[in-house]
């Protein structure tokens, strides 16, 4: 009888530091940021960027638990991470605007995701040709 009452005891102990610890999951009940997963939809709009000269759009959908971006570039396809970097994007955004660009000139473009000391991998390439703009006024200063 002793013996039963102290392996319920035990058990009972036992349940109750798994339900303390979040069910023996280590505690994590938040997402989980996923280094094998790419930013995703990756999508370059080019624009005159009427103010800012030629310009490309670079945007994704947000990573999972990702605190900020990486966009890597260059002029010429087969864009890695060791390419030109636009300044880092913070999570809380999932776009970024490049300027100053040449018109007709293609651009190339990958998406990185991090989270703490973790990088993800690169997200497929996507390219943008700015354009010229076809009028030297703004649209909003015509009638």
């Amino acid at each position: 009888m002793k013996t039963r009452t102290l392996t319920i005891l035990a058990l009972a102990l036992l349940v109750g530091f798994l339900v303390a610890c979040g069910g023996g999951n280590g505690g994590s009940s938040g997402p989980v940021f996923d280094p094998n997963l790419p930013p995703q939809n990756v999508q370059a709009v080019a624009g005159t960027g009427d103010v800012s000269g030629p310009q490309n759009t670079v945007s994704w959908n947000p990573a999972t638990a990702a605190t900020d971006y990486v966009v890597y570039w260059d002029d010429v396809p087969g864009v890695t991470s060791g390419s030109n970097v636009l300044v880092p994007v913070p999570a809380s955004s999932t776009r970024l605007t490049h300027v100053g660009l040449t018109p007709g000139v293609g651009y190339y473009y990958r998406v990185e995701a991090r989270a703490g000391g973790q990088v993800s991998v690169l997200s497929d390439e996507v390219t943008g040709i700015p354009q010229s703009s076809i009028t030297a006024q703004n649209l909003l200063d015509t009638t």
